[in-house]
């Protein structure tokens, strides 16, 4: 770098050596690219648009779509406009003139207050992905650091609970994602976060206000609505059969409500828990073996044993919030047996500790 700087102050720049090797790499670079362009292939690709009426009247227009032709410059008819009601709003429309069914989903994003780069990429990913393979290997060509990744599961329970109906395929992304620990605690810390929002206490004193907005507290993502309001019913209904199908398939445990106080449960808690306890027992068919096995897992934790035995017998074992007869049966019959796998394990406690 000194003798550059020594040769540029005198003025011997252009004969040094490096100088003139990197003009000569330059010079050679370009007589190849421009010996080339004889022998380039032209593809014309590009539609011309013309239309049939432009055919028609090549007499009043000219043929404008001919090389050297001339166009006669008279303008279009202007097209009828349409009613306000049926008109589509141009924020929700595509910029693609071919496809002008096409949401927007860049105006989407900003929409549900999507106010990173890192969501929009996610949030437009998963809604623009033909189904949750294509959704997942997208996912991972993103590219994301470790940090970034835990935007995904927050994002996509996001767009799972704005979701009129459940949508299983939020579901069978997330149980893709799953596979990695990171992901799946990043499902379990974004839970808590909904039971704080809530109103739970997670011991940390971190509850808050059930009817606040998340436009508040849900760092830009969300919409104006509180938990006990219709819409965010819908919200807790989608959640719920989410975090029972991630759990049914093993993905999760139900060790992901031991920070919940079962005694003094808020009320969007209550209708979260009694969904997800009912689409478990609905999800398995009542299934005895799958259910004893989805239950007996967590036998070490206690005081969540106690818990869960507690609003089964409470709450759903009369059928919780199944919505037919048949499904009524299933979840009373999947509730028996839950239940029963639970007070075994509550009997051996009481008689170890006895033996101890």
């Amino acid at each position: 770098m000194i003798e550059t700087l020594t040769n540029l102050k005198n003025n011997r720049l252009k004969s040094s050596t490096a100088a003139s090797a990197v003009t000569t790499e330059h010079t050679i670079r370009m007589k190849k690219l421009l010996g080339t362009l004889n022998t380039r292939q032209l593809r014309a690709t590009e539609p011309l648009r013309a239309s049939l009426d432009d055919i028609r009247n090549t007499e009043i227009k000219g043929k404008w779509w001919l090389v050297g032709a001339s166009w006669a410059g008279v303008s279009a008819p202007v097209k009828p406009s349409v009613p306000e009601e049926q008109s589509v709003p141009a924020a929700y429309m595509s910029d693609d003139e071919d496809d002008t069914a096409m949401p927007d989903l860049l105006a989407l994003a900003r929409q549900h207050r999507m106010n990173t780069d890192i969501r929009r990429a996610i949030f437009i990913t998963l809604l623009s992905s033909t189904d949750f393979t294509d959704a997942h290997t997208r996912l991972l060509k993103l590219r994301l650091k470790r940090s970034q990744e835990r935007e995904i599961p927050r994002v996509l329970l996001h767009c799972a609970a704005a979701e009129a109906n459940y949508n299983p395929y939020y579901t069978l992304v997330a149980k893709k994602l799953c596979a990695g620990h990171a992901l799946k605690m990043t499902f379990t810390f974004t839970l808590w976060d909904y039971f704080r929002r809530f109103g739970e206490d997670d011991g940390n004193g971190a509850a808050r206000d059930p009817d606040q907005s998340e436009d508040e507290d849900d760092e830009g993502m969300g919409t104006d609505i509180g938990w006990k309001k219709p819409a965010g019913l819908r919200k807790i209904v989608n959640l719920a059969r989410l975090y029972a199908a991630l759990v049914v398939s093993g993905s999760l445990t139900i060790t992901i409500f031991k920070t919940l106080n079962w005694s003094y449960l808020q009320s969007p808690t209550k209708s979260f828990l009694e969904v997800f306890f009912t689409a478990i027992f609905t999800d398995t068919k009542g299934d005895k073996w799958q259910i004893s096995s989805i239950f007996g897992g967590f036998a070490d934790n206690v005081e969540l044993v106690r818990g869960v035995l507690y609003f089964l017998k409470k709450r759903v074992k009369g059928g919780g919030v199944a919505a037919s007869e048949d499904e009524a049966r299933m979840v009373k019959r999947g509730a028996g047996t839950a239940i029963k796998v639970l007070e075994d394990i509550l009997k051996k406690d009481i008689v170890g500790s006895d033996l101890s």
